[in-house]
């Protein structure tokens, strides 16, 4: 049975399967939505998917995009870049927020937060609890700022050791401190 009928201000359309929409005339018709028996509204594509929204293109909010429920996820991915989807925010050409391109993880936990980058844990830790320390490569810091690894300049203008040796005008400093070429002036 297939019905049109007016009710309560409401335009009623009844269908025993799927309604589509379509745009053109006779052959030349072509269907730009479809909303099935089973309550999914498809655009761009008759092909039904377990979304109760599936919109193949792009698509455009122009306001908000509000994902609110306890178990609820915003995902972003790609079928066809290996690195997934990007997030952008602010909308502005090439002005971001955030863009994350391939594996990035932000995350916190009871007293820190945490990033994590291309299969690198820790790269950047944050603890909380008052101390608010500051590791890079370090899941525990200690100190304001925390470092496990090699502390570089990039002119090599400075260069500190894992052993604490720090050098100046040298990247293999040989002391506490070693300074390698020009005067020192200590006042």
């Amino acid at each position: 049975n297939y019905g049109l009928g007016v009710s309560s201000s409401m335009l009623e359309v009844q269908a025993p399967n799927n309604i589509g929409f379509y745009t053109g005339i006779s052959s030349t018709r072509t269907e730009r939505m479809r909303l099935t028996q089973a309550g999914r509204l498809l655009i761009g594509t008759t092909t039904e998917s377990t979304f109760l929204l599936d919109v193949s293109g792009t698509a455009r909010v122009t306001e908000s995009l509000n994902v609110a429920t306890t178990s609820g996820s915003l995902n972003v991915n790609s079928t066809t870049n290996p690195l997934g989807g990007k997030f952008y925010c602010n909308g502005a050409a090439f002005t971001r927020a955030l863009r994350v391109d391939g594996d990035l993880q932000v995350g916190y936990g009871t007293s820190y937060a945490f990033l994590n980058a291309g299969g690198v844990t820790n790269v950047l830790q944050i603890q909380g609890s008052g101390s608010l320390n500051v590791g890079i490569n370090n899941a525990s810091p200690s100190y304001k700022l925390d470092i496990s690894g090699t502390l570089r300049n990039t002119t090599d203008a400075y260069f500190a050791t894992s052993s604490g040796n720090v050098g100046i005008g040298t990247t293999s400093p040989a002391a506490k401190l070693d300074v390698n070429g020009g005067t020192l002036n200590v006042t």
